[in-house]
């Protein structure tokens, strides 16, 4: 094959045969690429002073690339992740040629060498639920368009699918009788089911009800009757953002898109209790890395927590503890430091849009006085203090005493929960490794009613009790936990060299349930999910 004349042919095949044939792109993938070429042809065109048809594999040199991609960075003002996905899409091409035209090895290597650019890696953005409950306040829904934009705000909270995933979403895709699902389809081809709360159901029966569609048709239209566009959501966004940002103006802060609400899903998912396999299991991520950034944190505090449990309690050492929880958070103006806001300090929880408000926190100007007399108290009440108190009563005082000032923007409940536990350890002169944190959260209707109560009066005797029974259940469970996990690694141990990939994977994949084992008990469907033996087509009615 001669390469001064082999481009048209090559791309031709790559795009036809190799691409959307063999490997079975999708057709996202295809656009994107075609895209690419698009704009790199025409580029390099324009510098040989030729025409499009007249180029040849020749004309594509590395250094050629290298000016496309620093065309797009200076001239047109592409991000940096831009540049990385344009150069994928020349790297995979130039991968078919040397596959194909041994004469050109020596030219595909050179560009296959261009590297990725580094890039800054932000923190994920995400909404708190009072911001969310403004945003979703704002379409209009006695209009078709604002019902329309209302129910997707909402499924994309609820399934924390991708843009391009919910505007997907078919008649056939939805079941709406109990158990109520979504299945959707994601990157790669890949499928998942996510479940649909009552709220989203009661939206959905409405909207589907006026806007009626065939079966295997998408439900989100525009207001010509054609599937809506991912430019289209994110330009109403932007209008129903700007009117957001008059009830809440830390909205203007942020950078907001459709992406952001699958962000905030995950989030608030993992802030619920919910197990982060689940999370990501219903958010369809490939990595733990993409919505754990916060645990990570949580896990550094505690670490730090049991190393230094005997220090005393110090301004510093909860500051430092803040910042871990945050995990790098860029969305909380104050980090590391108490809040500074003149908004009202309100202690929530319930259903977005209608929160429950348990108690009001002191006013920012009185935060840093209070934390001082609590950080006094604390260190009175240790063992060796003036005024010691048992190990149970300081830590149920001092976590309320805590929350009650809720000193911080966000995060007050872990670092809350990281002194209750560094009292203990005080207490038992060594750090007390039990789940109270996932205990709480086991129980967090009753946590609230009973903070709601210990804050309304000084007698705070009914707060301890309860506090009392959850320290118990979680040393209980601790040891459950352990029990569980010494069994497992001897059934590991046991099966050593006997188990397959498949085998190891189904087992590991039971064990991740801990001790409460699956929700209803291991069914036959649940067993086929864990091995991956669900159908791959899609079914055209449930």
């Amino acid at each position: 094959m001669k390469t001064s004349n082999a481009l048209l042919p090559l791309l031709h095949a790559y795009f036809h045969d190799w691409i959307a044939g063999q490997r079975s792109a999708s057709r996202h993938t295809i656009l994107s690429y075609r895209d690419t070429w698009r704009l790199f042809l025409r580029f390099v065109a324009k510098r040989n002073q030729s025409d499009v048809a007249r180029l040849t594999l020749a004309d594509l040199s590395d250094q050629q690339v290298l000016a496309f991609l620093d065309d797009l960075e200076k001239t047109h003002g592409r991000t940096i992740s831009t540049r990385n996905c344009r150069l994928a899409a020349l790297r995979s091409f130039f991968e078919f040629v040397a596959d194909r035209d041994p004469l050109a090895a020596g030219q595909c290597a050179a560009v296959l060498r261009i590297p990725n650019k580094r890039t800054p890696k932000r923190t994920s953005t995400y909404l708190e639920s009072e911001e969310l409950g403004v945003l979703m306040a704002q379409p209009d829904r006695k209009t078709k368009l604002g019902e329309r934009d209302h129910v997707l705000l909402a499924v994309l909270y609820n399934t924390g699918a991708r843009i391009a995933e919910a505007l997907n979403v078919r008649l056939s895709d939805i079941r709406l009788d109990s158990p109520a699902q979504v299945r959707v389809w994601g990157k790669g081809c890949k499928e998942r089911i996510s479940p649909l709360w009552p709220e989203t159901v009661e939206l959905l029966v409405a909207f589907l009800k006026r806007n009626p569609v065939g079966l295997g048709e998408v439900i989100f239209r525009n207001r010509y009757g054609n599937p809506l566009g991912a430019s289209g959501v994110r330009f109403r966004l932007k209008r129903y953002l700007q009117a957001a940002a008059q009830k809440a103006p830390r909205l203007c802060e942020k950078r907001v898109s459709p992406h952001t609400l699958r962000h905030t899903a995950a989030v608030h998912l993992l802030a619920s209790g919910v197990d982060v396999t689940i999370s990501r299991d219903w958010m369809g991520h490939v990595s733990l890395d993409t919505v754990a950034p916060r645990e990570q944190g949580t896990a550094e505090m505690m670490v730090n927590l049991y190393r230094t449990y005997s220090a005393p309690l110090s301004e510093e050492m909860i500051f430092g503890w803040h910042r871990m929880s945050m995990g790098g958070r860029r969305d909380v103006n104050d980090v590391g430091c108490y809040r500074t806001s003149d908004e009202p300090m309100q202690v929530v929880s319930g259903v977005i849009g209608a929160p429950k408000v348990h108690f009001e926190a002191p006013p920012s100007a009185q935060v840093s006085r209070e934390m001082a007399g609590f950080i006094d108290w604390f260190k009175h009440t240790a063992p060796g203090g003036t005024e010691p108190l048992p190990a149970p009563t300081r830590a149920g005082a001092a976590h309320l005493y805590f929350e009650s000032i809720h000193p911080f923007e966000d995060g007050n409940g872990r670092v809350g929960r990281a002194i209750a536990e560094k009292s203990l350890a005080e207490n038992l002169g060594q750090p007390t490794l039990i789940v109270l944190a996932a205990t709480i959260l086991a129980r967090r209707e009753s946590y609230y009613h009973a903070l709601e109560a210990a804050s309304r009066q000084n007698e705070i005797t009914s707060w301890l009790a309860w506090f009392g029974g959850v320290t118990i259940e979680a040393q209980r469970r601790t040891l459950a936990l352990i029990e569980f996990l010494i069994a497992k690694a001897k059934l590991f141990d046991r099966l050593k060299g006997q188990l397959n990939e498949r085998q190891k994977k189904t087992l590991l994949r039971m064990f991740k349930e801990g001790i409460d084992g699956f929700k209803g008990g291991l069914s036959a469907g649940k067993y086929s999910a864990i091995r991956g033996l669900l159908r791959q087509r899609r079914p055209a009615i449930w």
